[in-house]
């Protein structure tokens, strides 16, 4: 969660998601209304790595774009 917002991958077969191209693979934007489909690997390993960048790129835009998190 990034200030209150959900941003998670999702692989449930939800039956109102049966029209998108990578059913039942999606992707939680922002809420648990905002679904968006993707392009998604077979690899678990390739799943989190592109989850994970995309999440970077949208956590330091939330903080501002010269942030750096030294953790």
């Amino acid at each position: 969660m990034i200030d209150g917002s959900v941003y998670r991958y999702d692989n449930r077969p939800h039956e109102n998601l049966k029209h998108m191209k990578s059913y039942p693979k999606h992707f939680h934007d922002g809420s648990d209304e905002e679904i968006n489909e993707g392009e998604f690997s077979e690899d678990p390993k390739e799943i989190l790595r592109a989850f994970f960048a995309d999440h970077q790129s949208k956590n330091s835009s939330l903080r501002g774009e010269n942030y750096k998190d030294d953790r």
